[in-house]
C-alpha cells in the first residue's frame, strides 16, 4: 500500500495493490474499501496491473484501489501513527504508544492489520510469523502485554516473531471477517490431525509416490493438508531411491 500526499501537502490519499496470485486478495480489496468507506472515506477498485512477462511465471499482476485525498488520512499517518513527512511505514517505526493503553480486542484487531498483509503461515514448522521491522520493539511489547507466547527471528534481513498455529489462530492473528489466505491456511493447519510414531503405510506410500514424481517438498505437505486433513513435514519425506544412487556416483546407478 502507497500513500501520497495532496498538492498542497496537508491531505493524503491511499492506493492499495493486492496480488492476483490469491484470489482472495480481491476479497480482501473490497473489505478495505468498505472499512474506509465507515470512515467516511471514499475507496474505489480502479484498473488491475496487468503484467505480462511469458518468461516469468512467478510475476502476477495486482488488483488495485484508490482513495480520495483526504485531510483525515494525514491525521492518522501524523497524529495516530507518530509520523513525519518525508516518513514511510516502511522504513520508519510509527509512534503510537497509545495503543498499549487500548482494550485488547483493540489491540487484537491491530495485530490482525498488520498479519493480514505483513503475515505468512510457515507448514513445515507449524507456525505463524509476522513481519515486524521496523516495529519490533512496539510489536513485542504488545504481544507480551497480551500473554501471547513467541520468539524472534529473521526472514528475509528482516525482524520476524513467529508464533505456534494454534496460538496464533485461537487470537486470532489473523481477522476472521476479511478470511483472506493466510486464515484459511491457519485455520486448516491449526485443527490438521498430527501423527504420532511411524506413519500409516497407505500414508508412507503416497508421499513416496509425490516425491518419486519430482514434486517439490512444501507442495507434498500443502497437498496432504488439503487432502486429508493431516499435517506433515518436510524432513519426514524421503527423497527418491533413484535420484539418491545417482547422485551418489555409484556406476550403474539409476539404470534397469
Amino acid at each position: 500500500m502507497s500513500k501520497a500526499r495532496g498538492k498542497n501537502r496537508r491531505n493524503m490519499q491511499v492506493l492499495l495493490k493486492l496480488s492476483m496470485h490469491r484470489q482472495t486478495n480481491l476479497r480482501f480489496g473490497e473489505y478495505v474499501a468498505t472499512c474506509a468507506g465507515f470512515l467516511g472515506i471514499r475507496m474505489h477498485r480502479i484498473k488491475d496491473c496487468i503484467r505480462h512477462h511469458p518468461q516469468d511465471k512467478s510475476t502476477f499482476g495486482a488488483y488495485v484501489w484508490t482513495s480520495q485525498t483526504s485531510e483525515f488520512l494525514l491525521w492518522m499517518f501524523e497524529k495516530c501513527l507518530g509520523l513525519r513527512q518525508g516518513e514511510t511505514t516502511t522504513r520508519n517505526p510509527i509512534r503510537a504508544p497509545w495503543i498499549l493503553r487500548m482494550p485488547r480486542q483493540f489491540q487484537i484487531c491491530f495485530l490482525q492489520g498488520l498479519a493480514d498483509s505483513d503475515g505468512y503461515v510457515d507448514l513445515n514448522k507449524h507456525e505463524v510469523g509476522l513481519v515486524v521491522e521496523p516495529n519490533q520493539a512496539l510489536i513485542g511489547r504488545l504481544l507480551k502485554q497480551l500473554h501471547v507466547h513467541f520468539r524472534e527471528s529473521t526472514a528475509k534481513h528482516q525482524a520476524t516473531v513467529l508464533l505456534s498455529v494454534k496460538e496464533a489462530f485461537a487470537m486470532p492473528i489473523f481477522s476472521p471477517i476479511s478470511r483472506t489466505h493466510r486464515f484459511e491456511l491457519a485455520s486448516r493447519l491449526a485443527h490438521a490431525q498430527r501423527l504420532q510414531g511411524a506413519w500409516p503405510t497407505w500414508l508412507r506410500a503416497e508421499v513416496d509416490e509425490l516425491s518419486s514424481r519430482g514434486d517439490r517438498t512444501g507442495k507434498i505437505v500443502l497437498f496432504i493438508l488439503d487432502k486429508y486433513g493431516i499435517a506433515i513435514r518436510s524432513q519426514h519425506i524421503r527423497k527418491p531411491i533413484r535420484s539418491s544412487m545417482e547422485n551418489s556416483g555409484v556406476p550403474g546407478a539409476g539404470r534397469s
